[in-house]
């Protein structure tokens, strides 16, 4: 009988550590993590900036300014360019890239709003360029021939991105090069897939500007700007 129970005893303390995670690995409590996002919603409703511009604002919105930019949590552009509420029209996709909701966000936003600028907002050490580039080594520098499931929507774009631009995926600098060059491909494609764009900036109604966030000094640094003389 002391057998069995001191190997229920010992069967116990394994269970018990096997399945206990080291507490520098304790997955936080989402309901710990909601009440911090309470809080921090209360002191924004309290805000009185906000008193002052939440009610004139729910009526309707006239932001001047889109920013085609990357779901990276580190590059909120509000906080990147100290803008406030309203004033900036926010795509925010991994990449960043240019799918069908994203240009037709940015093409209704041209459309409906007095916008006159549009920045393509790439950065420094971005993890889907990254990924990009690993999935082109994986394949020997070519485009997945199959390319299934929603993480090649991310990742195909960028690919098509850097194979379009000629570079050396093997090279020193080929990320920093990749990130530009997916920049440019997206504002390409905004200017190329939607007609309401292009007319925009043939106008002259509209600036496209690509630029770069380095994550470490978080300044933006433009790379190009195009006017009604870039126009396709």
């Amino acid at each position: 009988m002391k057998v069995v129970t001191s190997f229920l005893v010992i069967f116990a303390l394994y269970f018990t550590f096997a399945h206990t995670k080291p507490s520098g690995l304790m997955v936080k409590d989402s309901s710990s993590e909601w009440h911090l996002l309470e809080e921090g919603n209360n002191s924004f409703v309290k805000n009185p900036q906000f008193a002052k511009q939440g009610a004139k604002l729910a009526a309707a919105q006239n932001p001047r300014c889109v920013v085609v930019t990357c779901s990276d949590s580190r590059v909120p552009p509000e906080l990147v360019f100290q803008q406030g509420l309203g004033e900036l029209f926010v795509a925010r996709v991994a990449g960043p890239v240019a799918d069908d909701v994203v240009i037709d966000s940015t093409e209704y936003a041209v459309g409906h709003f007095d916008v006159n600028t549009i920045v393509v907002l790439g950065h420094s050490n971005c993890g889907a360029v990254i990924g990009a580039l690993k999935h082109l080594k994986q394949n020997g520098g070519q485009l997945d021939p199959i390319a299934p499931g929603h993480l090649n929507a991310v990742l195909i774009p960028i690919e098509k991105a850097i194979l379009a631009a000629g570079i050396d995926i093997y090279a020193p600098n080929a990320l920093e090069l990749s990130i530009r060059a997916n920049i440019s491909y997206v504002a390409n494609q905004l200017l190329t897939q939607s007609t309401k764009i292009s007319a925009a900036l043939k106008s002259g109604k509209i600036t496209i500007i690509g630029a770069e966030c380095d994550l470490k000094t978080g300044k933006v640094q433009k790379q190009f700007s195009l006017t009604s003389k870039d126009a396709p």
